[in-house]
């Protein structure tokens, strides 16, 4: 009987001390756990914005503001050009 008693007070602390200190950092880490993130997955889902379609779309003359950019630097121009 003694024994048993011995036992079972030995699992009894094995398992407040488990308890404890796992579930400290179970608990001080749980933002960071594979449910949390999965969860904010699911919500993220929902609440993206919608993606936009680029495609052809002419964004104002760039060729032009590339070349008045090099002529307006009057150094001219990169070293490639003076060859």
């Amino acid at each position: 009987m003694y024994y048993s008693f011995v036992i079972l007070n030995a699992c009894l602390v094995y398992q407040f001390w488990w308890h404890t200190c796992v579930g400290y950092y179970r608990r001080r880490n749980h933002h960071r756990s594979l449910e949390v993130a999965q969860q904010r997955e699911r919500e993220w889902e929902l609440i993206k914005p919608k993606e936009e379609e680029y495609g052809e779309e002419d964004y104002g003359d760039e060729d032009a503001a590339a070349e008045a950019g090099g002529e307006a630097s009057g150094d001219g121009g990169d070293a490639e050009e003076d060859e």
